[in-house]
C-alpha cells in the first residue's frame, strides 16, 4: 500500500503543472483533491486539508458544483478524523447542501454519514440515529445503495445503537 500511494502521489504531482499549463482547472482542481484525498488515506491530514482547500476555489470559480461538494464532505472527513467536529459539522452541513440542490445522491449519503458519526462521537446517539435513520431511507430509494455492503452496516450500527426505524 505504501508503495502504490507513493506512486499515486507522483503521477497526480507530474499532472497537476501539465494542468496548469494547459489552463485546464477543473482538471487542476481534480488533481488536487484527489492529492488530498491520498494524504488523507495516509493520515496525513494537514497536508490533505491543504490540498482541498487549493481545490475548492478552483471548483467555486468554474461552477463545478459536485467537485465544490464532494470537495467539502472530504474536509468534514478530515476534521471528523482529527476529532475537530464543530468543523466537520459546517462542512458536511455545506456539502449536504449543494449535494441536495444540485441531486447528488452520493454526496447526500455521505455527509449524512458523517453527520452521524459525528453526533455518536459526541456522545449524541439520539442525533446519530436521526441522521443515520435519514441515510438509511435516502439509501432505500436506489436499489445500489439499498444493499451496498455501506448500507448494510449502518443498518447492523443502527441496531447496535439501540436505534428505532
Amino acid at each position: 500500500m505504501k508503495n502504490e500511494y507513493a506512486e499515486a502521489v507522483e503521477r497526480y504531482q507530474e499532472a497537476l503543472p501539465l494542468y496548469r499549463t494547459i489552463g485546464a482547472r477543473l482538471g487542476e482542481a481534480n488533481c488536487l483533491q484527489a492529492l488530498g484525498d491520498v494524504h488523507r488515506m495516509k493520515n496525513e491530514y494537514a497536508e490533505a486539508v491543504e490540498r482541498y482547500q487549493e481545490a475548492l476555489p478552483l471548483y467555486r470559480t468554474i461552477g463545478a458544483r459536485l467537485g465544490e461538494a464532494n470537495c467539502l464532505q472530504a474536509l468534514g472527513d478530515v476534521h471528523r478524523m482529527k476529532n475537530e467536529y464543530a468543523e466537520a459539522v459546517e462542512r458536511y452541513q455545506e456539502a449536504l447542501a449543494l449535494g441536495t440542490a444540485i441531486g447528488s445522491l452520493v454526496v447526500r449519503l455521505n455527509c449524512l454519514q458523517g453527520l452521524g458519526k459525528v453526533a455518536k462521537a459526541r456522545g449524541n446517539i439520539d442525533m446519530a440515529c436521526e441522521y443515520y435513520r435519514q441515510r438509511l431511507a435516502l439509501a432505500d430509494t436506489h436499489a445500489y445503495y439499498r444493499n451496498s455492503p455501506t448500507t448494510q452496516e449502518m443498518r447492523q450500527e443502527f441496531a447496535d445503537w439501540g436505534c428505532e426505524a
